[in-house]
């Protein structure tokens, strides 16, 4: 478990300090989503979000978040290569892939389809980062 206060003598004022990991990522979202409706045609422009019943995440107590467009939406900025740089747990016949930290164990993000690296505008300045190709 990460403490959020640095070690020092007893006595004496304790200071917080950030914690960075391994992977880093940037996502957009929209809270609280938008109403999904009964309508298809509106029900891909929405944040959607929902519990799922499988064992893993039923023991984590994950919550998935489906992104309104995720080749805009979402930008990991390190590493570059998830495929590579990432560990893998897939399901679904192999078509959707866990990426979690193999460091510290964390799930980071769940992807199907193919990704690219390249320059992405964040908060007004350009960064390189590896984004999906097309919603998947």
């Amino acid at each position: 478990m990460l403490s959020s206060t640095t070690s020092q003598e007893p006595g004496k004022a304790r200071s917080r300090r950030p914690y960075t990991g391994h992977t880093r990522y940037i996502t957009c979202l929209t809270l609280p989503p938008p109403l999904i409706t009964a309508n298809p045609a509106s029900a891909s422009s929405t944040v959607r979000i929902r519990k799922c019943n499988c064992s893993t995440c039923h023991k984590m107590s994950f919550f998935h978040v489906r992104l309104q467009s995720s080749p805009q939406d979402f930008h990991l900025l390190s590493p570059l290569s998830p495929a590579t740089e990432l560990n893998d747990y897939t399901c679904f016949k192999g078509n959707i892939h866990w990426y979690f930290c193999g460091r510290c164990g964390v799930p980071c993000f769940a992807f199907s389809g193919q990704g690219e690296v390249r320059e992405v505008e964040v908060e007004g300045k350009k960064v390189t980062a590896w984004t999906p190709t097309r919603e998947g």
